[in-house]
């Protein structure tokens, strides 16, 4: 994929949520993974965050992700949020490397 990429993890709801993601040349996000090997949120619940119906939501938009963004996980609010702060703060590494 083209474009700049950097990792960031926030603790979730049972441990860290690690987002590896890649921002375009105009700053949108053009791929998103959410999970890792050490994904200790609920199975089936907080696990949701890893799925493309959530990170899909992520793709073509430009950070930072606010509130109404993207549509929180229902039953996974904390795991949804720590994804949503990891994804803003690997954009905001990305935005001041370029400075």
């Amino acid at each position: 994929t083209d474009g700049r990429t950097a990792n960031a993890s926030v603790i979730g709801y049972a441990g860290p949520v690690l987002v590896r993601l890649t921002l375009d040349e105009s700053g949108a996000i053009s791929a998103l993974s959410i999970g890792g090997a050490r994904m200790l949120e609920t199975v089936g619940v907080g696990t949701r965050v890893m799925e493309e119906s959530f990170t899909g939501q992520f793709i073509g938009k430009t950070p930072p992700i606010q509130d109404g963004d993207v549509e929180l996980l229902s039953g996974a609010t904390i795991s949804s949020t720590a994804a949503v702060e990891a994804v803003n703060q690997a954009a905001a590494f990305l935005m001041n490397e370029q400075e």
